[in-house]
């Protein structure tokens, strides 16, 4: 191969008072090409970030708007497990103390064992979720307890909800799961909850205790927004 030299083949600033040297507009026209070369990158870096961007708001409204029809069925199922409990607990206790913790406990576990799946058999036909062009396909659960001794003093998963643990509704805590279909994709949706549950007053206790048959269906609770503890809804796609 021949080699040039530099100085026969590029004349320096230097020695071109009259414009741009070669060197010199090589220089701008790798420069240009360069910057040109960014702006496409960086274009096609904030379309793809914005698009994606977009993405990511559109999944997390659409799991905000799901939770907010899923959180109905919460609270109703909560006030549904937690009035039955009375009856179930009154007929096999006496002392009132030891009912009202019993019935908090058993509520607990309701809810866990039965009432989430509950809440997906609901989900399944609700119109709702159709609005949202949104297909059920399972709900899920993991279940937690607050340990309070003092090397843990935070929630701890469990694989089998134990409720020696629960001493307030504030001690148990579930993250419920619900995965769905939209036109493109399977994503997960999930949410954790505590509860606010008052314990049951001598008062509902006596009513029960009058009426163990449950003839008169005595409903002791209303549930409402103000008994959920709720984190935000957070997703995995696939």
């Amino acid at each position: 191969m021949k080699h040039s030299k530099l100085k026969e083949s590029i004349k320096y600033l230097s020695e071109n008072k009259d414009g741009l040297c070669s060197i010199q507009v090589i220089i701008v026209i790798m420069a240009s090409l360069l910057f040109f070369n960014y702006i496409l990158e960086s274009t096609a870096i904030s379309v793809k970030t914005i698009s994606r961007r977009q993405q990511v708001i559109q999944e997390r409204l659409l799991g905000e708007n799901l939770f907010q029809i899923i959180d109905l069925y919460v609270i109703k199922e909560l006030e549904d497990t937690y009035n039955k409990a009375g009856y179930e607990v009154v007929k096999v206790n006496s002392d009132n103390e030891i009912i009202k913790l019993k019935i908090l406990r058993y509520s607990c576990f309701e809810f866990w064992s039965k009432g989430v799946n509950n809440i997906g058999k609901e989900i399944s036909k609700s119109k709702l979720i159709k609005d949202l062009d949104l297909k059920y396909k399972e709900i899920g659960k993991i279940i937690y307890t607050y340990d309070d001794s003092s090397e843990k003093e935070y929630f701890t998963m469990q694989n089998y909800l134990n409720t020696k643990n629960i001493f307030s509704s504030e001690d148990f805590g579930i993250t419920i799961k619900v995965t769905v279909y939209t036109e493109d994709d399977i994503i997960s949706y999930s949410k954790d909850y505590i509860f606010i549950i008052p314990f049951y007053t001598d008062e509902n206790i006596s009513k029960i205790k009058a009426d163990k048959d449950g003839k008169l269906n005595i409903k002791s609770f209303e549930f409402d927004e103000t008994n959920i503890v709720s984190s935000e809804v957070y997703y995995e796609q696939y």
